[in-house]
């Protein structure tokens, strides 16, 4: 182990009260110490040439804009899914939470960005029966809204079930020559609805049992793959399309 700073002048003034001189040469070891007690190079220079004190990092003053006349353009770092109270006038407005998808980025300018994404719909898909018609779709999410409410009582008053929808498609598992099968996808209300209604599916309680496909796959991924966004990528919300969040900061 190396000595430290105070160690190291220590010994050069016993080493000169003997009447001797000595060099010591600067480790890299001591040399980052040093650096970590005084500031880098690096971060002096940054601070010089930015105005600001060494160690901290302040953001630029935000622009104003105009939500009606410009884009907002920023970089998505990173991406979660949360829950919060349905927009006035939107359909859900008079149910309970919704799923909201929030986007954290910083613009070119270097302006930090939180954006919150209403509308997205968590669904997943099952296996159609054996003889399923587009007219049973109403007929089947009637079903698991009823099965879906009978495990969740406290939910009782809105709609879980968006919506029932046969579609055709092929699944990855396995070799089908180009042939698509009927597969039927289900929309919810709440991310954590996808796991409840493909238990019941999969179970078998007054429907199915169904096979599940891309039952499990995270929300926020889920908004990622549909809206082909990938990491760091930049995102453009135009004009007449967002709007600004009132802070509950002061």
């Amino acid at each position: 182990e190396e000595p430290s700073g105070a160690a190291m002048e220590q010994l050069k003034r016993k080493v000169s009260g003997a009447g001797s001189t000595v060099a010591v040469e600067e480790t890299p070891l001591m040399k980052r110490r040093r650096e970590e007690q005084e500031g880098s190079t690096f971060q002096k220079q940054l601070a010089e040439e930015h105005g600001f004190e060494s160690g901290t990092w302040h953001r630029p003053p935000a622009p104003r804009v105009d939500p009606g006349l410009e884009n907002l353009i920023f970089q998505q770092l990173d991406i979660d899914d949360t829950t919060a109270d349905p927009l006035p006038g939107s359909p859900d407005a008079s149910g309970g939470p919704v799923p909201v998808m929030r986007m954290y980025g910083i613009t070119m300018a270097g302006n930090s960005v939180l954006c919150y994404v209403y509308g997205f719909v968590p669904y997943f898909y099952v296996k159609a029966p054996i003889g399923f018609q587009e007219s049973q779709c109403n007929a089947f999410r009637s079903q698991l809204e009823s099965a879906m409410h009978s495990h969740d009582k406290k939910r009782d008053g809105y709609e879980i079930v968006k919506g029932v929808e046969l579609v055709r498609a092929q699944s990855i598992m396995g070799y089908h020559g180009g042939q698509t099968d009927p597969f039927l996808k289900v929309s919810v209300r709440l991310g954590k609805d996808v796991t409840a209604a493909r238990g019941i599916l999969e179970r078998g309680d007054g429907l199915g049992p169904l096979a599940s496909y891309e039952s499990d796959l995270p929300l926020s991924l889920r908004f990622m793959i549909d809206t082909d966004i990938v990491g760091a990528n930049w995102i453009e919300l135009p004009a007449g399309t967002y709007n600004f969040m009132r802070s509950s900061k002061p």
